[in-house]
C-alpha cells in the first residue's frame, strides 16, 4: 500500500510502499524506512500532545479525557495528519539543528504547495494558513513539546502550568498501561464516592468506596513508563544528521538555490505570505538594486537615540515588527551565535545589531545599510517628506 513520504534530503514529498529503502523520486536520496519512521513517529506524537491536545485544553480549559485517542489517528496511512507531521518535521530539526529559517521557509513551501494541490489530503494543514498567526503559534508549540516534556527535569515539582499537566497525563494514560490503570481505578472511586454522599444526603445505604492505593510494583512501573517517554519524546542533532543538505547547499549550480533565495526573499513564508513581485521602482522608498530582483526598502529604527533611516529587504520592511521581535525576543535569547550579546542576565544591543544581524544571518546576499541619520525629532512633521510612512521601530 503506497504511503505519503517526505525526503529528508530535499523535502521532496512523494508517495511509495512500504519497503526496507526509501528512494525520493526527484533527487534520488536513500533512507532507511526504519529510520524514516523512528523519526516521523515522534513528530506524529508532537503534532498529537504538543498542537492538538495543547489547543484542545485551551478550548476547554479542563481536563477531559480522551483515553485511547491517539493511536487511529496518527499514523502514516492518513495523510492529513502525516503532512502535519511533516510541518512539525520542518520545525524540530531547523529548531534542533539550528538550521537557517529560510530552510524552514522552503520546508513549510513545499509542503503546503503540495497541499494546495491535493487539498482533500491537505486540509488540515492548510487551515494552519487561513487564520493570520497560526503558522507561527504552530511553530512555537512543536518547539515547546520537544524542549518542554524533553529535558525540563520533571523530579523537582513536576510543571506548574496547567496546559504541561494536561498534556503530560494525556501522553501518560496514552503511552504507559500502568499509568491509564490507575488513573481509570481513580475516576471510579470519584464516581463512587459521588454516589455515596447522594446516598447519605437522601438517607439512602450505600456502600462506602475503598480507597484507592498504589502498589510499590505499580509506581516502580510508571516511574519506568515515564523515563521511557521522555526518551522517547527527546530530539538531538543526530535524528536530523544530513537533513535538508540539498536545501543549505549554496554551491554554484545548485538547482535549489534560486528557489532558496526567493524563500529568503519572502520570510517569513511560515506565515501565510505569498511572494510578492519584484521591481525596480523607486517609489514609495522603494529602490531597485541592479543585476538582483530583489527590491529594498526604507525603514526608520532607533534604540532610545535619534531615529536613523536604513535600507532594507522589501520583506523585512513589510513585517518590520515581526522581524524585530524575532530578533530580540527569540535570536538574542537563544542563538549560539548572540552570546556576546547576554551579559550579567541582560541584553544589550542597538538597532545596528539588528542591521548587522540581517546581513549576516538572513539576508547575506542582500546588504541592509545606514541611509541617514535624520536626528532627534519633536513631532512626525520633522521627518523628511520623502521618509514619511516608512515603517518604523524603536527596540
Amino acid at each position: 500500500m503506497e504511503k505519503i513520504r517526505i525526503c529528508f534530503n530535499c523535502a521532496w514529498i512523494f508517495k511509495a510502499d512500504q519497503e526496507p529503502v526509501l528512494k525520493c523520486p526527484r533527487c534520488g536520496k536513500e533512507m532507511s524506512a526504519q529510520s524514516y519512521e523512528s523519526v516521523l513517529q515522534k513528530m506524529r506524537d508532537a503534532v498529537c500532545y504538543g498542537w492538538d491536545y495543547r489547543r484542545k485544553w485551551e478550548k476547554y480549559q479542563t481536563l477531559p479525557v480522551f483515553e485511547n485517542e491517539e493511536p487511529g489517528h496518527y499514523k502514516a496511512e492518513n495523510p492529513e495528519y502525516e503532512l502535519m507531521s511533516f510541518a512539525a518535521l520542518a520545525v524540530g530539526s531547523v529548531h534542533t539543528c539550528r538550521m537557517p529559517d529560510p530552510v524552514l521557509g522552503h520546508v513549510m513551501r513545499k509542503i503546503r504547495n503540495y497541499c494546495k494541490d491535493h487539498p482533500s489530503e491537505g486540509r488540515r494543514v492548510l487551515q494552519l494558513y487561513r487564520r493570520p498567526g497560526t503558522v507561527r503559534l504552530f511553530r512555537k508549540y512543536i518547539k515547546d513539546y520537544f524542549y518542554h516534556y524533553s529535558y525540563q527535569d520533571r523530579e523537582e515539582g513536576m510543571f506548574t502550568d496547567p496546559a504541561s499537566i494536561f498534556v503530560w497525563g494525556q501522553m501518560m494514560i496514552d503511552k504507559s498501561p500502568a499509568y491509564a490503570g490507575y488513573q481509570k481505578r481513580l475516576r471510579e472511586y470519584q464516581n463512587e464516592w459521588q454516589k455515596f454522599r447522594k446516598a447519605k444526603e437522601n438517607g439512602e445505604v450505600y456502600p462506602m468506596p475503598e480507597q484507592v492505593e498504589s502498589d510499590p510494583e505499580t509506581d516502580s512501573q510508571i516511574h519506568h513508563d515515564e523515563v521511557l517517554l521522555k526518551w522517547n519524546t527527546q530530539v538531538t542533532k543526530e535524528d536530523f544528521k544530513g537533513f535538508w543538505a540539498r536545501l543549505r547547499r549554496s554551491g554554484r549550480g545548485d538547482p535549489d538555490r534560486t528557489a532558496l533565495y526567493e524563500v529568503k526573499k519572502q520570510m517569513p513564508d511560515f506565515d501565510g505570505e505569498e511572494p510578492r513581485a519584484a521591481s525596480s521602482d523607486a517609489e514609495n522608498g522603494e529602490t531597485g538594486t541592479e543585476g538582483n530582483a530583489e527590491v529594498m526598502k526604507y525603514v526608520i529604527l532607533s534604540a532610545d537615540s535619534s531615529p536613523c533611516v536604513y535600507q532594507v529587504p522589501a520583506v523585512v520592511a513589510d513585517h518590520l515588527k515581526q522581524y524585530c521581535l524575532e530578533f530580540c525576543d527569540d535570536w538574542l535569547k537563544n542563538s549560539p551565535e548572540a552570546e556576546p550579546y547576554r551579559r550579567s542576565g541582560y541584553l544589550c544591543y542597538t538597532e545596528k545589531d539588528f542591521i548587522d544581524y540581517l546581513n549576516r544571518w538572513v539576508f547575506p546576499e542582500y546588504e541592509s545599510r545606514l541611509v541617514e541619520d535624520i536626528g532627534w525629532i519633536r513631532s512626525l512633521e520633522e521627518i523628511p517628506p520623502k521618509y514619511r510612512g516608512c515603517p518604523d521601530f524603536n527596540f
